[in-house]
This record gives C-alpha cells, structure tokens and sequence, in this order.
C-alpha cells in the first residue's frame, strides 16, 4: 500500500517534520509540538485526531483541572456556573479517571483546538443561563462552535446518542414505544417503563428517565 505523504502537514499542536519507520505496515511519523518537543505518532493516530499533542495538552487540562476538579482560572472565574460547564467538558473528554469518561473521550468526543482556551470558549457560548448545560447537536460529533448550544435536561434528552433503547437498556420497538407530551414537548417514550411504574405504585405518565 502507497504511503500517505504527512510531512510538513499540523495536526493539532504538532507538525510532521519526517517519516520516522513502519511497524506491521503502519508507517510513524516524527512530529514537532508547539511546546518544544517531538513526538513519534502512528500516521492513524494524527489523521483520526487520536493525537494531537506530545502530551502538553493533556498536561494542562489536568493541571487546570485539579486533583478534584478545581480549576485556577487567572481572572477569578474559578466556580462560575460557565467555568465549571468548561470544565465538566474537558474532563469528560481528556481525563480517564473521569466517572464519564467512556461515553465521551473514550468513544473519541473531543474539544476542538479553539476551545482549548477558556476565552475563546466564553467569546463563542456566552456566559451559561440558569437552569441549562452545553448540549452538543449531534450527539456524535465534538465540542465546537456550530455544534454546541446551552440547553435545558429536556432539550438535551432528545439528543442522546443511545437512541435505539430507552435509559434502562429497552429497545425502542414499534411495540414498545409511545409518544408523550412532557413540558409541552414530545418525547419518545418505553412501554415497559410505564409499566414497571405501574406495578411499583408510581405516576405511569412520567418519563423515562
């Protein structure tokens, strides 16, 4: 198979300076980081946006995270509802030991390059409204501008990425699924889940969630 040529091209924070070798038919490239130094990158890795640092990045977002999540933002921000919105998003993205990890970063969910900062995030959404969270538009693709919006818990449940079954693993069978109005808006909704509040006593006309 003829070798994609990546030399001179960025990628992230890193540009390919030259070929480096080739394990098993995947060729690797060694890469130049913004921050000073390289890095050997698997030509899937940069072109898949697996990589995008020597690792500088994921440096900082753990220091600017802290040990539990505090953040050390310079101009006092630190603990604002959009603050902690930011930093709720890069965590789940960057950081394995979040507790969400697997549903965002695990699954390639990334922040894009220009929300790295908080400014340029805070210059493009806008300070978080009350009651609301980011919500991204396609529930597959990243953190970016044009794909992110502030949104309340019943906007947001319609743009789940599990959409085949409800939140308490049922599919969403024409023989299993109805329609409600909660809220004034209309959701997808479980027949078995309806049921299951039935038979335990509870409201049958909440949803499911």
């Amino acid at each position: 198979m003829k070798r994609v040529n990546l030399q001179g091209q960025k990628f992230g924070r890193l540009t390919v300076v030259r070929y480096h070798d080739s394990i098993r038919g995947r060729s690797r490239w060694e890469c130049a980081c913004e921050c000073g130094r390289t890095k050997i990158v698997p030509a899937g890795s940069l072109r898949g946006g697996g990589v995008r640092s020597c690792g500088c990045w994921l440096d900082e977002v753990r220091r600017a995270l802290g040990r539990r999540g505090r953040g050390n933002y310079k101009d006092g921000r630190t603990g604002t509802p959009t603050y902690e919105s930011y930093q709720s998003m890069m965590g789940r993205c960057y950081i394995m030991s979040a507790g969400n990890y697997s549903r965002y970063g695990g699954r390639g969910i990334r922040v894009c390059e220009r929300w790295h900062s908080f400014e340029n995030f805070l210059a493009d959404m806008g300070e978080r409204p009350a009651g609301m969270s980011i919500d991204r538009i396609d529930p597959n693709g990243n953190y970016e501008p044009g794909n992110c919006r502030w949104a309340t818990a019943w906007d947001q449940q319609r743009h789940k990425r599990e959409q085949t079954h409800c939140k308490h693993g049922h599919e969403f069978t024409s023989e299993n699924t109805y329609v409600a109005t909660w809220h004034g808006q209309q959701m997808r909704q479980c027949k078995q889940c309806r049921r299951n509040r039935q038979r335990e006593g509870r409201d049958r006309s909440l949803p499911c969630r």
